[in-house]
């Protein structure tokens, strides 16, 4: 709530140019999820348990913009292409994730963010 409340303070009061207005918000509303880690645009899931969808999941949730499939799939160090993007389509489907009509960004939903969610507390783990 604090982030939000902050990320509205320098929406109101910033002396900034719109889009670095926009970028600071980001950085300030942005989802952490404990169990990913990240190094510069690399990130992994540290829970080797998930799902492939779990998986998808937690990393757009924490994701502030859509994200590139090609990216989402070498994050998740993931092969096989086409069936990736089969998932995706499913996900998509099912209205957990809305997929670019070409296949090429992805973000999360209302019911994906709540599953992703609840994948983080069912996973609550400290490393």
């Amino acid at each position: 709530m604090a982030n939000w409340v902050l990320a509205e303070l320098i929406r109101e009061l910033h002396s900034l140019k719109p889009e670095e207005a926009q970028q600071l918000v980001d950085a300030v509303v942005e989802r952490t999820v404990p169990f990913i880690w990240q190094s510069g645009h690399i990130k992994r899931v540290l829970v080797t348990t998930l799902t492939l969808e779990e998986q998808i999941l937690v990393l757009i949730a924490g994701a502030t913009d859509k994200t590139p499939t090609v990216m989402l799939q070498i994050w998740m160090d993931y092969k096989n292409k086409a069936y990736f993007l089969k998932l995706l389509r499913k996900m998509h489907d099912e209205r957990k994730v809305e997929l670019s009509k070409d296949n090429t960004v992805v973000e999360i939903l209302p019911p994906g963010s709540e599953l992703a969610g609840a994948i983080v507390r069912k996973h609550n783990v400290a490393f």
